[in-house]
């Protein structure tokens, strides 16, 4: 059975495909989507269970313990990630309760979900410009830095865990896009979007959100996925979300995190109306981007032991 309705996918590919020329673009039909969202499966079941119970008012971080003690493997890399430099600056946490009690249930369902995802994006994209494992990476330290410029913003900590999952699943269209992809898209950021509108009549972003919505993600997470290249069309409700997400994309890719040497250059200023969303020029967004660069070492050693 489908993932996604049939109508939903063509709505997809024909919203898309307006915007390049129809002499050029090649439609992706909307059953090869599908077939390729099915291919890529459902999260794990114990991901979908700790961010059903952290949305739920009625559970405890007892009940999140529990959900991820069964499953040893999950449990194991949660407790590594838990104790890791970037987490961790005393003693090391020996149980998921305490691990829990340090950073908090939905932190530890970010770890968990990121556990999964990344496992999921552990597959060879030749259609994409990363190298060995750089989509793992690239996602991975995007949730990371989405912390650094919610701290450096003086943004509300409760964005912070809502973030790390937008970041860490914001390509996740990728996964979907890349076996359908005729010719190879070497270009990130807005160039990319622009490549793979003309290659298959819609985008990462786009498919990404029929993804998101399969997997029961939260709806700013779907918002995020959806339009991290376009902050100007998003909710006014997550429109923060997009623009953190969006600025963190730009900032590891302009450092070449996770890409492949012919990658091709990325745009050498971040998206304006992200600027503007979070109300900073660009000389404010240049002390940004230094700050965090500090922070960035530590960031790509824990994705290095994660991954």
């Amino acid at each position: 059975m489908p993932v996604v309705q049939s109508d939903s996918l063509e709505a997809l590919t024909r919203k898309t495909s307006v915007e390049v020329a129809p002499t050029i673009t090649t439609s992706v039909s909307a059953e090869r989507i599908a077939r390729q969202m099915e291919a890529l499966g459902p999260l794990p079941a114990v991901a979908l269970e700790v961010m059903q119970l952290t949305e739920d008012p009625n559970s405890d971080a007892k009940d999140l313990q529990h959900s991820i003690s069964r499953d040893a493997v999950i449990a194991g890399k949660v407790l590594r990630m838990a104790n890791s430099a970037y987490f961790s600056s005393g003693q090391p946490c020996q149980t998921l309760q305490q691990a829990s009690t340090r950073l908090g249930m939905k932190m530890i369902r970010n770890l968990v979900v990121s556990s999964c995802v990344t496992g999921m994006m552990d597959r060879d994209l030749p259609h994409y410009p990363y190298h060995s494992f750089g989509l793992q990476k690239h996602s991975l330290a995007t949730g990371l830095i989405t912390g650094e410029v919610v701290t450096r913003l003086g943004l509300p900590r409760t964005l912070t865990d809502e973030l790390f999952l937008d970041g860490l699943l914001h390509d996740v269209g990728k996964l979907v896009l890349n076996p359908l992809l005729p010719d190879r898209v070497s270009a990130t950021g807005v160039a990319g979007i622009k490549r793979e509108r003309l290659l298959t009549g819609t985008d990462h972003a786009a498919v990404g959100v029929l993804m998101a919505e399969h997997w029961k993600l939260p709806e700013h997470a779907v918002a995020v996925i959806g339009h991290h290249h376009d902050v100007d069309g998003v909710d006014e409700d997550f429109r923060a979300h997009a623009a953190v997400v969006g600025i963190s994309d730009w900032l590891l890719n302009t450092r070449r995190i996770g890409l492949a040497d012919d990658a091709e250059q990325v745009e050498p200023t971040p998206d304006g109306p992200a600027l503007g969303a979070l109300g900073i020029d660009e000389e404010q967004f240049t002390e940004l981007t230094s700050d965090i660069d500090d922070a960035l070492v530590t960031i790509l050693e824990f994705c290095d032991a994660a991954i």
